[in-house]
């Protein structure tokens, strides 16, 4: 095999000269940062030299999607919900605070949920604090005016104790007066019964 005849007379390729306005483009390196002495510089004044341009991930590694597992999971659902009165479901997810005018206050950066329990003269203004502590559902009478008893199943109803946190179970209903509220599990419809 002959090698090619090589034209000295012909001058090798210049680079095009930068622009003052235009900053130096940075050597290449083998980690792929920086641009290369090929890659051309935009000298149309509108660059800032911090922006990558898609023209110079050329060339780079592509980007492929993490592997299933390597996903985080999704954080999980919650365990427990409160049935209101009305039949409207309220997930337990912290903590809520019942009544007929409930107000909170921010404790640890967190603002308790506020419900609203209407139409029972019975209920105080902030009467009952249920909330998940942990995988427990604890309920706390906040010193209501008439009180507030909890009946597990299968047992008698219990007067709570003022400020006093109740851990509870699932298929609990908390006694406000003619308002009665149900601890379920999530997954279980509001019309089940336990």
């Amino acid at each position: 095999m002959r090698p090619e005849p090589v034209d000295e007379e012909a001058d090798p390729p210049t680079p095009a000269p930068a622009s003052a306005s235009a900053p130096a483009a940075p050597p290449h390196d083998e980690s792929g940062a920086g641009a290369s002495a090929d890659d051309e510089i935009d000298d149309d004044g509108d660059h800032d030299g911090e922006t990558v341009l898609s023209g110079d991930l050329r060339g780079r590694a592509t980007r492929t999607r993490p592997a299933p597992d390597e996903i985080a999971p999704a954080a999980a659902a919650h365990r427990y919900a409160l049935v209101l009165p009305d039949g409207h479901r309220e997930a337990l997810v912290g903590e809520l605070i019942l009544g007929r005018a409930p107000t909170a206050r921010v404790v640890d950066g967190r603002m308790p949920r506020l419900v609203t329990i209407e139409g029972d003269p019975d209920v105080s203004r902030s009467h009952v604090r249920v909330a998940l502590e942990g995988d427990t559902v604890v309920v706390t009478d906040l010193r209501s005016r008439n009180g507030t008893s909890v009946v597990l199943p299968g047992k008698q109803p219990q007067l709570l104790r003022a400020d006093e946190p109740t851990p509870v179970i699932p298929g609990t209903v908390i006694d406000l007066g003619e308002s009665k509220l149900r601890v379920e599990r999530a997954d279980t419809g509001a019309g089940d019964a336990a």
